[in-house]
């Protein structure tokens, strides 16, 4: 599987490549179709370093502050829950506020280790409270809360970069 991800790799940049080497025209089909073929070829080897490739090669624009807004949604969603007494509800939507948080960690690193660094010890305290026999809603909302400030500082701060 890593060879074949390698081969397609590859084989992205090397159309990419040969398309840089051509005339001095200014075109965007021939760029387009090859990176959108490779990305294709790439995303096809299933597997989530592939999409990353994928997206790598076709040029995709990102949207860091966007991505943190839209996975922060969860966070907000598992604190709702919170409130209502619901530790199943919140412990669902933080897992996917947890199983997304690897694509978008380094925004924030990036921008402040510091902060960094008090989101992922929040984010610890939560999952710890959550996976609790008898969890402590308060102890847990306390750490939601916090997090929920920090991350909020670090779309603030992703968003000036």
């Amino acid at each position: 599987m890593k060879r074949n991800l390698l081969l397609v790799l590859i084989a992205g940049l090397v159309a990419l490549s040969l398309v840089a080497c051509g005339d001095s025209t200014p075109t965007i089909a021939p760029a387009a179709t090859a990176a959108s073929s490779a990305a294709t070829a790439v995303a096809t080897a299933g597997s989530s370093a592939a999409t990353a490739v994928a997206t790598a090669v076709s040029g995709a624009a990102k949207n860091p502050s966007a991505e943190l807004k839209n996975l922060g949604a969860n966070l907000t969603a598992a604190s709702d829950a919170l409130k209502k007494n619901d530790i199943t509800a919140a412990k669902a939507s933080f897992q996917k506020f947890d199983d997304k948080w690897d694509d978008v960690e380094d925004y924030v690193k990036d921008a402040s280790k510091d902060l960094y660094k008090e989101i992922e010890d929040n984010i610890t305290a939560v999952k710890n409270g959550l996976r609790a026999d008898q969890p402590n809603v308060a102890t847990i909302q306390k750490s939601l809360d916090t997090l929920q400030q920090k991350y909020n500082e670090a779309i603030a701060l992703v968003s000036k970069a």
